[in-house]
């Protein structure tokens, strides 16, 4: 009954935010360039929806390690302007441009003398006068029925920033590790920060063989000691291969029973391996990439030393997926 109204709204929606992209041009280049060299922070803001744009901004910039903080206009009246620093960059969100909370601040905010930037759809509004560098969205259609409420406006504000986050994010060499630096919760944080060494079942845990035992023994080792997977090694705990569930059950079909069956007569010789200690996620990747079904992954060093072994299982754990 409402499905199709709700997606012809949304692809409005999409259309009129995709118009944007044809008023911006090389204003956005500069915006980028100031916050590459900005020496201070982001502070962004805004009043109303801009507001929660703002605020979003600002938690999307600092999460990419970009230091950033969102500023109420109507408190920072009232004292928060001295958390703007000499350094900081200052990003207005106001669609009409004459947003009077923050017209208020015009005062201070040349006092300061901090460059300032304006994402709005009105390029010659009162704030567009006193900003460093304006950028008009040229949005001035919303999807909302009355064509008032802050609908496309401030989805095209929030893509924006989005993008401009991105890029620049990028342009300073954010990486994993400093991403999940500030993600130290939750699935996001795991996957930035878990590596496979956190997490591997160690040597001592796993049960392993060598390739002249008995199939007796392995069923024992494998039983008492369930990771996933047997591991066959040498004297010198060089992996020659492993046994899974799934070795157990092709050597069933193949010879009817396990009596008289060595280790060699079953085992999967030359496993996927990993050398490096790598993200979890990465490990979990190369088990997904993999054309044979795997579950397991044995740790090993250049010379093919057995350190660790990860399994899905595990992975599943952690919480990894």
């Amino acid at each position: 009954m409402y499905l199709s109204r709700v997606i012809d709204t949304v692809d409005r929606e999409l259309e009129i935010v995709k118009k944007m992209t044809t008023s911006i041009g090389s204003e956005i280049d500069d915006f980028v360039k100031k916050i590459i060299s900005c020496k201070g922070k982001l502070i962004f803001l805004g009043v109303g929806k801009s507001g929660h744009i703002a605020r979003k901004a600002a938690s999307t910039f600092s999460s990419l390690s970009i230091q950033s903080l969102y500023l109420h206009a109507t408190e920072a009246s009232h004292g928060d302007l001295g958390s703007i620093g000499t350094n900081d960059l200052i990003i207005i969100l106001s669609k009409s441009g004459e947003t009077g909370e923050i017209i208020k601040l015009i005062p201070s905010l040349k006092v300061l003398m901090n460059d300032i930037i304006l994402i709005t759809s009105n390029p010659t509004s009162t704030l567009a006068k006193f900003a460093t560098l304006v950028v008009n969205t040229d949005i001035k259609e919303e999807v909302c029925v009355l064509n008032m409420a802050p609908t496309s406006s401030a989805s095209g504000m929030l893509i924006l920033l989005d993008a401009i986050a991105v890029v620049a994010s990028s342009e300073l060499g954010v990486t994993v590790d400093n991403f999940g630096l500030y993600h130290p919760s939750g699935t996001l944080g795991k996957r930035a920060l878990i590596r496979v060494d956190d997490i591997a079942i160690q040597p001592q845990d796993i049960p392993l063989l060598d390739i002249k035992d008995s199939a007796h023994k392995l069923l024992l080792e494998l039983t008492s000691n369930p990771v996933g997977c047997a591991c066959v090694v040498d004297s010198d705990q060089k992996l020659l291969g492993i046994v899974t569930d799934g070795d157990l059950r092709r050597a069933l079909e193949k010879f009817g029973s396990f009596d008289k069956l060595l280790v060699e007569d079953i085992y999967t010789s030359e496993p996927k391996t990993i050398d490096k200690n790598i993200l979890a996620i990465e490990a979990l990747n190369m088990l997904k990439r993999n054309e044979r079904t795997l579950t397991v992954l044995p740790r090993v060093t250049e010379d093919n030393r057995l350190l660790g072994l990860i399994t899905l299982i595990k992975l599943v754990e952690e919480k990894i997926l």
